[in-house]
């Protein structure tokens, strides 16, 4: 489920990053989502932070956040902490095609439907989106330490 998580986390940063495009602020939404996969449902809800190349996203126990250098994946309910230099991954699991062509459509509707190149289907819909003054990097980094019941990966 933590890896699920992740990808779907990462699926609604691309998805949210469309609206915060070319823009000199903060941008900061609530997304509520669905997946599809085979037989299984997965329903909740995100909050996203997104300004340049930095984000961070949060989701029941999973916390991604993206300095523009470093990824940091956190499940706080496991204490684990992966942390991996920022790279662009994501794009195996989307067509960027079909997803521009999906984006286009969310900025009219607030809403989205995408099948990801793994057969899996997942549904966006913007709950809420605020334009703020841009932020400190500070606040795209884990705002935590790691104490000893941690298990950290570090693979910078």
């Amino acid at each position: 489920m933590r890896i699920l998580s992740i990808c779907v986390l990462g699926f609604l940063l691309q998805v949210s990053s469309a609206f915060a495009q070319e823009k000199d602020t903060c941008m900061e939404f609530n997304i509520g989502y669905t997946i599809t996969m085979s037989q299984n449902r997965v329903v909740g809800t995100a909050d996203l932070m997104i300004q340049d190349m930095m984000y961070a996203v949060s989701s029941n126990d999973v916390y991604v956040c993206c300095d523009g250098e470093s990824v940091w994946t956190l499940d706080m309910n496991a204490k684990e902490a992966y942390i991996e230099p920022a790279d662009g991954d994501m794009d195996e699991l989307v067509d960027m095609q079909v997803l521009l062509a999906e984006l286009q459509k969310m900025k009219t509707s607030g809403a989205g439907r995408l099948e990801l190149a793994d057969g899996n289907i997942v549904e966006v819909k913007v709950n809420s989106f605020a334009e703020t003054q841009k932020k400190s990097v500070t606040s795209f980094r884990p705002q935590i330490e790691f104490g000893p019941e941690w298990v950290v990966t570090d693979l910078r």
